[in-house]
């Protein structure tokens, strides 16, 4: 939520500072009343209105910063209280069977297989783990600025239309040390039978489903901004599809073949891992960006060359090429991983 507001409020800049003099030199029109609205603006628009005796719009501001003042305070303590407690403020016990039943700990379907069980287990660890949320900020910001940044700015120093897979490069070079964020606490898998493949797997399938919405919408958002419209919209499909299948099985192998220790960080705002990157790493980790490049190859040449509604061709073929790199990937990692767990706990558990 943090990153979202704070890249937000960023790109909101570069708008409002380029109608800087429609807004200062025009008391009407939607720049200023757009200007105006922003909360951070309702005090000054208020001190305005009282000098130009308008006294309605004057004590309509102060009313509204004391009511957001109101809901602020409100939310925050709520939020407070569940953070330290752990249940919402007001929860009660359930009072009926069909409750009991929805807040029973049994599950059935998919949640209740191996690899279910560490989607969800991986997914609330991306919530709730704070170097594993620092990495989901720098996911948002990157989308919100190479995504939307060229289209407000010309100093932003790429194109909008390949600015958005920058996400794909942060998603891949933040998450291939999925055992270095667990630490000690990965010991338990060493220990549990069988549960290896099933282990990398559901980390897979959460890392896409983590990065594929900021990377969906900072595609979506360049081409309702830009100037590209929906032609040639089979080349994003394209892209994203085996971007998201080959970066899941890069991560995987990466992850399993060159982990390392992350030390916790000694503040809320910390990223800085104290040397404890390794050389390996770092290597693969460059690799896997050649991967991505070569696995969006067919896809985009498909979607380029070939004309009409028939470029879609190329969205099929991308989808192939995506779950062919997730499934090596995913296999490799998971046959290494069966093998050579202790070597991975060794090595994340070592300073």
């Amino acid at each position: 939520m943090f990153g979202c507001a704070f890249g937000g409020l960023y790109m909101l800049q570069f708008p409002i500072l380029n109608n800087l003099d429609v807004v200062v030199d025009s008391p009407g029109g939607w720049a200023s009343t757009a200007a105006r609205s922003i909360p951070f603006a309702w005090g000054a628009a208020g001190v305005d209105a009282a000098a130009k005796g308008t006294w309605g719009v004057a004590i309509a501001a102060l009313i509204g910063l004391l009511a957001l003042d109101a809901v602020l305070l409100w939310t925050w303590q709520r939020l407070v209280v569940r953070h330290f407690v752990g249940v919402s403020v007001g929860r009660t016990a359930p009072t009926d069977s069909r409750e009991k039943e929805r807040r029973s700990p049994m599950q059935t379907g998919w949640r209740t297989t191996r690899t279910g069980a560490v989607v969800q287990r991986e997914l609330s660890l991306w919530r709730g783990q704070l170097t594993r949320r620092t990495q989901l900020v720098t996911l948002v910001v990157s989308a919100l600025l190479s995504g939307i940044g060229p289209l407000l700015s010309e100093s932003v120093p790429f194109s909008a239309v390949w600015g958005a897979w920058f996400v794909f490069v942060t998603a891949l070079g933040s998450g291939v040390n999925w055992y270095g964020y667990d630490g000690s606490s990965m010991w338990h898998l060493v220990m549990t039978p069988d549960s290896a493949r099933a282990d990398v797997r559901g980390r897979q399938v959460a890392w896409c489903i983590v990065v594929a919405p900021f990377a969906v919408v900072a595609a979506v958002l360049v081409r309702v901004l830009g100037d590209t419209g929906a032609d040639g919209l089979a080349v994003p499909i394209a892209v994203t599809l085996s971007s998201l299948g080959v970066g899941a099985g890069v991560v995987a192998l990466v992850s399993v073949s060159a982990p390392y220790p992350v030390p916790a960080p000694k503040n809320g705002a910390a990223m800085n891992f104290r040397g404890s990157f390794n050389g390996a790493s770092f290597l693969l980790t460059i690799a896997g960006y050649g991967a991505l490049a070569l696995a969006a190859v067919p896809g985009v040449l498909l979607a380029t060359l070939v004309r009409g509604a028939a470029s879609f061709v190329a969205v099929p073929v991308a989808a192939a090429i995506g779950a062919l790199g997730f499934w090596w990937g995913g296999h490799r990692a998971g046959t290494r991983f069966e093998s050579e767990s202790d070597r991975v706990l060794l090595a994340v558990t070592t300073p």
